[in-house]
């Protein structure tokens, strides 16, 4: 439980904190969410594409029996034949020359609604009605008449003679409302599988009332769709880009529903080609059209009838069954199509010569009855001419027949797109937890890690669904999730580059003016390696000043005495900036730098020594410059000599100040004790003096011992050095010489051995002479020599003692 706490503690110190780079990528990735949910824009433009994606990569392959074709009234055909509208007796011909080569059902994918023009009794009647105003023997007009043959009545005695035969209708508001004759063997009984067994479960449960029933049709003319075994309706549902994916199992026909949804006025259920299709070839005649549905009680339905406004149960379909065959269909009764790899009427289709038969090829003997015995035979036109030329997913233009027998081909190799009920909750709930995730990840673990795993779970949920849909045909969206992934990540991603390049501009703004570009790179990269609240570290501190600088100031007005100081802490600060030292302030003609801070430096106490040195070395060439300034302006030249004293120890450092201003700066003895020893360089002749905790830390360095002191302010004493060059100057004969003499000349002097001390500090002076061209400039040995010359001289006649330290005691700063 404490765990637990411990994490919503931190979670809510996060949000708190990013609170901007939480919600508003949670906001938009949210977004495709709602789109989804809504069913509009671009999120359902790219769920069709993407499943459009799968069915062109993952094709149904089609029975090779090819138990469905098509008699196509295709170029050939109407080159051979004539221009459509054929005469209907060519079409009943068509009808007999089928019957009698076996096909398995005849199903037309065409509406014969007005009378054949081309029939010689109607061609004959219009004739009769041109000549009115002539003389007819009108008993001999009825005989002619009485032995003409009606086109029309022809194609319905062929219609009725093979017994298998479906005619089409069109559902159109705009067309007719009376509704196109039903036979018994083709209608639908609807069953409601939600109501209690033993109760009356068939009959219409008002299910067109969930929907918006056609209110007009194109039939066919009444002696020919009752000759018909079935009816059935040859609508394909476009979608809003005018490709067809779903055909409608079952469509509603209704002329007025508007007035009729207040009563238990029932609607005609028209069943598509494919299911009619399939009636009629069933070996058993009384097979019936089963349309299954389902009520949700839960969630009714609102509607207005009359100004009225009721509530009715949503009732809505699950499946229909044929016999042996049972189709699953959406709420609506519509299938999605499972295409085939190859569609169209091309001839380079390697599907087309299996698929396809011209009309003209059936009506000339030249089709073997093996090719047309027990298959279902649609009849439809490729033409171009005759305009039933559709878009499909797979592609552009195919005949408007073709979709139908795709439907019919994948309801008999029982090859359905299913999406089960819960896929939109899996799907949202996916969406929301990946954009969650993705968010908290990348604040939690960083760019690179939530990259990793927002790509890997992103190809999870999209290699699910293509899994899914190629080993079992469930069609689970991973568009919606995967942009919630995507804009929510990119979106954090964005802003937290935003709050990085603003923290990074800010760091450049707080440290650029005391840290070298190099380490304010270093930093703005890693900002984690920074610590603005006080800490304790390990740290070495330089002190600079500059010697006599009160003299110097009085050869120069205000702003030539600015131009100096300029010109000095110009070079010394960039010695430090390289040796990735940080400045912490100015104080007039003095430097204060340290090193360690703000970020690690493992070698900071040599970095802070080279600095000195490369400091103490550029004062020639400044010196230099300074000089010629000083003859051409007639004023008397006075070198710049620095004094440096370091000293390593823990301080405090961090951001110190007030509420209304502070900065990054140090504390702690440590800092004090370098400003001491900065103090000192002038008494013992230095140019550079470091403590004994710096000097541990640079073993191979040049240092000469200078004293054990007591400096003021400090009770402990330390033992101080000399720093004369770095690991070059230390491997020097001469250096050498010079340390290990200074070196025995303590040892006798705090041994009280004043005669050994005075002839071993004359060694040292004519070992400083020997290599006193090669001294950090600022040096002067001699004022350390003749410091222990009079502490020895005074000891020598007041002795301090046998209880001497040899410390000494600093009365200055």
């Amino acid at each position: 439980m404490a765990a637990f706490r411990k994490f919503w503690s931190g979670l809510g110190r996060l949000f708190r904190k990013r609170w901007l780079e939480i919600t508003l990528p949670l906001v938009l990735g949210f977004m495709p969410i709602y789109e989804s949910l809504e069913g509009i824009g671009l999120m359902n433009r790219l769920t069709r594409l993407n499943f459009d994606f799968y069915l062109e990569t993952f094709p149904r392959e089609p029975d090779t029996t090819w138990p469905v074709k098509i008699v196509d009234i295709d170029e050939t055909a109407l080159a051979e034949i004539g221009q459509w509208p054929w005469p209907r007796s060519t079409v009943a011909s068509l009808v007999d020359r089928l019957t009698a080569m076996g096909a398995k059902a005849i199903v037309f994918d065409m509406v014969f609604a007005e009378p054949d023009r081309l029939s010689p009794k109607l061609m004959m009647a219009e004739l009769v009605k041109a000549d009115r105003g002539s003389t007819i023997d009108q008993t001999m007009v009825d005989s002619i008449m009485a032995g003409l043959g009606d086109n029309d009545q022809r194609l319905a005695e062929a219609i009725k003679a093979s017994g298998r035969v479906v005619t089409g209708v069109a559902l159109d508001n705009a067309a007719s409302k009376t509704p196109a004759y039903l036979p018994k063997r083709s209608r639908i009984y609807l069953v409601n599988k939600n109501l209690p067994a033993g109760g009356d479960r068939s009959g219409d449960p008002g299910l067109w009332k969930n929907y918006n029933p056609v209110e007009g049709i194109i039939s066919n003319l009444s002696p020919i769709e009752r000759a018909a075994s079935a009816n059935a309706h040859f609508n394909m549902n476009s979608g809003v880009d005018g490709l067809v994916r779903r055909i409608p199992m079952i469509n509603i026909f209704h002329p007025n529903p508007d007035i009729s949804a207040s009563d238990n006025e029932g609607a005609t259920y028209y069943p598509s080609l494919a299911i009619a299709a399939l009636k009629v070839g069933a070996d058993d005649r009384r097979t019936q059209i089963i349309a299954e549905t389902n009520s949700k009680p839960d969630k009714p339905l609102k509607l207005i009838s009359n100004g009225k406004v009721f509530t009715i149960s949503r009732v809505y379909f699950t499946s229909l069954k044929v016999g042996a065959h049972e189709v699953p269909v959406r709420e609506n009764s519509e299938l999605p199509l499972y295409f085939s790899g190859h569609i169209g009427p091309d001839p380079e289709n390697p599907y087309y010569e299996h698929r396809y038969i011209s009309a003209a090829h059936i009506l000339d003997g030249t089709t073997p009855d093996e090719a047309v015995r027990d298959k279902y035979i649609f009849i439809g036109t490729s033409a171009s001419g005759l305009k039933d030329l559709r878009s499909s997913p797979l592609d552009h233009l195919i005949a408007g027949v073709e979709f139908h027998v795709e439907a019919l081909e994948q309801i008999l190799q029982e090859k359905f797109i299913t999406r089960p009920d819960d896929a939109r909750g899996f799907e949202m709930l996916a969406a929301f937890l990946l954009a969650v995730l993705a968010v908290l990840v990348l604040q939690l673990c960083g760019p690179i890690v939530s990259a990793g795993l927002a790509i890997m779970a992103g190809a999870g949920i999209y290699g699910l669904s293509i899994y899914e849909f190629k080993a079992s045909l469930l069609q689970i969206d991973p568009i919606t999730p995967l942009a919630s992934l995507s804009l929510a990540y990119l979106s954090a991603l964005a802003l937290n580059l935003w709050r990085t390049q603003s923290e990074k501009a800010e760091l450049r703004g707080a440290f650029g003016l005391y840290l070298s570009p190099e380490l304010v790179d270093e930093l703005s990269d890693n900002p984690e390696r920074l610590t603005l609240g006080g800490e304790i570290r390990e740290m070495t501190i330089l002190f600079s000043d500059i010697r006599g600088f009160t003299s110097i100031s009085e050869q120069y007005d205000p702003q030539s005495l600015t131009k100096l100081i300029n010109a000095f802490l110009t070079p010394m600060t960039a010695s430090v900036l390289s040796k990735r030292g940080t400045i912490d302030k100015y104080m007039g003609d003095a430097l204060m730098a340290f090193w360690n801070a703000p970020l690690d430096d493992a070698n900071h106490a040599a970095n802070a020594c080279r600095a000195a040195i490369e400091m103490t070395a550029l004062l020639g060439p400044l010196n230099d410059r300074l000089e010629e300034e000083a003859k051409a302006a007639g004023r008397k030249f006075l070198p710049l000599n620095a004094g440096i004293g370091m000293n390593t120890g823990p301080c405090c450092v961090g951001n110190m100040g007030s509420e209304q201003r502070f900065a990054y700066s140090v504390l702690g003895d440590a800092v004090n004790l370098a400003a001491r020893l900065e103090g000192q360089t002038k008494s013992y002749g230095m140019a550079m003096i470091v403590g004994e905790t710096t000097r541990a830390e640079i073993p191979t360095f040049s240092t000469i011992e200078l004293d054990l002191i007591r400096v003021k302010g400090k009770l402990q004493p330390v033992t101080i050095y000399g720093l004369l060059g770095d690991e070059t100057v230390a491997n020097d004969p001469g250096f050498k010489k010079l340390e290990q003499t200074i070196d025995e000349m303590l040892i006798a002097y705090r041994a009280q051995n004043w005669e050994q001390a005075r002839a071993l500090l004359n060694e040292a002076r004519a070992a400083s002479e020997a290599i006193a061209d090669r001294l950090p400039r600022g040096t002067k040995c001699e004022v350390l020599f003749d410091l222990y010359d009079g502490r020895i001289a005074e000891y020598r006649s007041n002795p301090p003692g046998e209880d001497w330290d040899g410390v000494f005691t600093a009365t200055s700063k």
